[in-house]
């Protein structure tokens, strides 16, 4: 979370545009299915007096919609820059121990699946921000229509979105544990590499790694994402079903319950059928912005220190002379059998030194 503040803070203005440019097309898409639904209820005598105004609401969704599009994804991409680079910044200044207990495996696989999966999700964040935009726009506008059937609509919304929360619960906790799998991977994937002179000639111990690889960690993975993806599945049609349901419900409130006519009916009808497709796209989204979630949980995880600016405030002098240090001194983290120093030494320019000691003794 922290992470994610900061970003918003580096791109505030961008963020604030683009949001904006989203709830203006929201709005003009909302206005063109008022004006449908207006000249439904007045049998067209609407439409005539008013048919220039929606050439001027179809114009603007275009332009408000191509607008945000534009803007949100050429931020995510900038997100991403900005995070590979921080990420690269803040490998070079962790300390050696820490990067040797962590493994090689976890940060190649940060730095390829972890961004990826990051990258995926901004990307796809605006299209998402732009779906859940409209559906609001279309309960709202419901609400204003009859709020009887828009709270009879937004019950059986709450309910799908109750069962989907689980759902996608489900869904993240399994792709967590796929994610700790491709920790696993990338290790043996540069074991491999490592090896492959030794594999190469004993081909009977290739085989062996291979099998290895093969039947355990990547099998799992796969069987961890097929069951992933079915509650993604599930929670989508059923979203799409219970929508359509909703239409039918409508009309059943109409007419056994005298709750409007039958134009307020249709007008519903048209709001549903509108934000089905909202829904959709939003829904789409979901698995890529959870698996970017996971990932930045992921990147959490590790332990990285906050980066600094690489670049020196003071240049190293030309026509130095002499190095001195003092009081230096150095202990291994999370052990206390051995530290050095402290230590005061002066190197002068040009002078040849030679550091002798045994393995573990602390020459690096």
């Amino acid at each position: 979370m922290a992470l994610v503040k900061e970003i918003y803070r580096d791109n505030r203005r961008i963020v604030v545009i683009g949001t904006a440019l989203v709830i203006g097309s929201a709005l003009a898409n909302i206005a063109t299915i008022n004006f449908i639904n207006e000249t439904i209820a007045t049998l067209g005598r609407y439409f005539i007096d008013h048919g220039a105004t929606l050439i001027v609401l179809l114009v603007a969704s275009f332009v408000f919609g191509v607008a945000s599009q534009w803007m949100m994804t050429a931020l995510s991409y900038r997100i991403i820059y900005q995070l590979r680079g921080r990420l690269l910044r803040q490998v070079l200044q962790t300390e050696f121990e820490h990067i040797n207990d962590l493994g090689k495996g976890k940060i190649y696989a940060a730095l390829t699946k972890d961004i990826r999966n990051i990258q995926e999700g901004f990307v796809i964040f605006p299209f998402f921000v732009h779906g859940v935009t409209l559906v609001l726009g279309g309960i709202g506008y419901m609400l204003w229509l009859s709020w009887p059937l828009a709270l009879l609509c937004c019950s059986g919304f709450a309910l799908t979105i109750a069962v989907g929360r689980i759902l996608t619960g489900r869904f993240q906790q399994l792709v967590r544990h796929d994610r700790e799998l491709e920790d696993s991977l990338f290790q043996q994937y540069g074991r491999i590499l490592d090896g492959h002179k030794e594999l190469l000639l004993n081909e009977r111990r290739g085989r062996l790694v291979y099998r290895t690889l093969m039947d355990g960690a990547a099998r799992h993975s796969r069987m961890l994402r097929t069951l992933a993806d079915r509650y993604i599945v599930v929670n989508l049609h059923m979203m799409t079903v219970v929508t359509l349901g909703l239409v039918g419900l409508v009309f059943w409130a109409v007419y056994r319950w005298q709750w409007g006519d039958v134009a307020l009916g249709a007008a519903f009808a048209l709001v549903l059928l509108f934000v089905r497709q909202p829904i959709n796209m939003a829904m789409n989204q979901v698995p890529g912005i959870l698996a970017a979630r996971v990932s930045l949980q992921k990147l959490a995880s590790l332990g990285l220190p906050e980066p600094n600016d690489l670049d020196y405030a003071q240049p190293l002098c030309a026509d130095w002379a002499t190095v001195d240090l003092r009081e230096v001194s150095y202990r291994y983290p999370g052990s206390a059998a051995f530290a050095l120093g402290p230590l005061d030494l002066t190197v002068k320019k040009g002078e040849l030194i030679f550091v002798v000691g045994h393995n573990g003794a602390g020459k690096s």
